[in-house]
């Protein structure tokens, strides 16, 4: 119905996933087989332009931290500035690494995705979940969607959830014969990048904005303390993974 810009859209008459169950899980990890299944008609998947902000090398992926950075530090509000400091000394110690996948391409093993991936895009009727909000839509790196579930805000996961989504991940993925190398390299910095995705909400001109419409102020005030607060946990994480080389799933569980 493009060409008659016509939509068509149905009610679900479901609710929020809050803490998901591991059946949740299941479903989850069975819809990206589906979209892996989709992506093998390659004359589709020729017409599909990438995912919102996906990078297809590690190059491309520092060039778009870098840019969200300086767009933080030009747009945060002085009373966070000592966010912005933690944050210039993480970026200078993390190192651009000399590796022969840094500038490699892997768009050929690109598969569709919503890009935006988590249960706060998911309804749940009965047994059955329906996946909704496909705005950033397009083709995404499964290590970019392997990474970004765990560390989603939004998607409050228990250890054993973690560990099962990334063994079928990788189990999925298996065309991918250096899934474990790439994971480790990737993970602080699409880690960093989430630090920068949360800290949005301290941008000077989104608090005026939302203070000139006579918000409740004592809602976002909780709000911004939370966003802190997982800011902070993150930048603690981050921290560890360049000391100890390593990354430890139980940082990331839900408790």
């Amino acid at each position: 119905m493009k060409d008659l810009n016509i939509g068509i859209y149905e009610f679900i008459n479901g609710k929020k996933i809050n803490i998901p169950s591991n059946l949740d899980i299941n479903k989850f990890i069975c819809f990206i087989k589906d979209l892996k299944k989709l992506s093998l008609d390659y004359k589709f998947l020729s017409s599909q332009k990438l995912a919102s902000e996906t990078s297809v090398s590690l190059t491309g992926l520092i060039n778009e931290i870098s840019k969200r950075k300086k767009k933080l530090d030009k747009n945060i509000d002085i009373k966070y500035l000592s966010l912005t400091n933690d944050l210039d000394i993480l970026w200078q110690n993390m190192k651009i690494p000399n590796t022969k996948i840094k500038n490699k391409s892997y768009k050929k093993f690109f598969i569709l995705s919503p890009s935006d991936i988590g249960f706060h895009n998911v309804i749940k009727k009965n047994k059955d979940i329906y996946f909704v909000d496909f705005e950033y839509f397009g083709l995404d790196d499964p290590l970019k969607i392997t990474i970004d579930f765990i560390l989603h805000p939004a998607n409050k996961l228990k250890l054993n959830q973690i560990i099962n989504w990334h063994f079928q991940m990788k189990k999925l993925f298996s065309n991918l014969t250096d899934f474990d190398e790439r994971f480790k390299l990737l993970f602080p910095y699409y880690l960093f990048r989430w630090i920068l995705i949360i800290s949005k909400i301290f941008y000077k001109d989104k608090q005026k904005i939302i203070f000139d419409k006579n918000y409740d102020k004592s809602k976002y005030n909780i709000e911004l303390s939370k966003k802190m607060i997982f800011v902070k946990k993150y930048i603690k994480i981050l921290k560890k993974i360049h000391r100890v080389n390593s990354i430890n799933f139980k940082d990331f569980r839900y408790e």
